[in-house]
């Protein structure tokens, strides 16, 4: 199971399109994008608060956990709920590459807000915090299924990706989850994984960018 766990967290990574020709990434080498999230900035290290939840984890088991050989690791901090401008996150992740911070996922309980209040409250809360422009959006509805799913995507003022997404179905509790991500090490990532990728036609130039 756990391995499973790692294949669907690392599946955006695997999937997203080399850098160009002669373009290379080295994670000592790269500059982060300058974001934080609850006081956790991109491009530093696990704080001492924080607990493994999945991956390598080296600064808990230095030694790895005999499932991966990567330095691939997504932590979890104490206390199921956080507060952020009003926003009540759920369950939030912070995954690390080489014990560096390039990605923050969450899930929001909008409980009892309507599906447009919620996303609005949640953009605004973003943009507040990051600065938000607009790079893409999408509504999907199944009607048979009585399901919609809403993404929307965007750049912070700083340079990292958010993309918010939105999945209900008729009479069951909607799910909202935001994710963060800086691209550049995103990138990185997926190099170090897949080397000998190459990007399909219609592929996503960005790989924070999932189907």
């Amino acid at each position: 199971m756990r391995f499973l766990k790692y294949v669907i967290l690392l599946l955006p990574l695997l999937q997203a399109p080399s850098p160009a020709a002669g373009e290379e990434f080295r994670s000592e080498e790269y500059q982060p994008t300058a974001l934080s999230f609850g006081g956790y900035q991109f491009g530093k290290e696990p704080s001492a608060n924080m607990t493994c939840y999945s991956g390598y984890c080296k600064s808990q088991a230095p030694g790895g956990d005999g499932r991966i050989d990567f330095p691939f690791s997504v932590y979890e901090t104490p206390g199921a709920v956080s507060p952020m401008s009003a926003l009540a996150i759920v369950a939030p992740r912070y995954t690390f590459w080489d014990d560096r911070l390039y990605r923050v996922f969450f899930q929001v309980d909008c409980t009892p807000l309507e599906m447009h209040e919620c996303l609005e409250d949640i953009e605004t809360a973003l943009h507040r915090e990051y600065g938000l422009t607009a790079v893409a959006a999408s509504d999907v509805q199944k009607y048979a299924e009585e399901r919609r799913v809403i993404v929307r995507e965007f750049r912070t003022d700083s340079g990292a990706n958010i993309r918010i997404r939105y999945a209900g179905v008729k009479n069951h509790q909607p799910q909202v989850i935001v994710d963060i991500i800086d691209p550049g090490m995103a990138r990185l990532v997926a190099t170090t994984l897949n080397p000998g990728h190459k990007p399909k036609d219609g592929e996503p130039a960005d790989p924070s960018r999932q189907p």
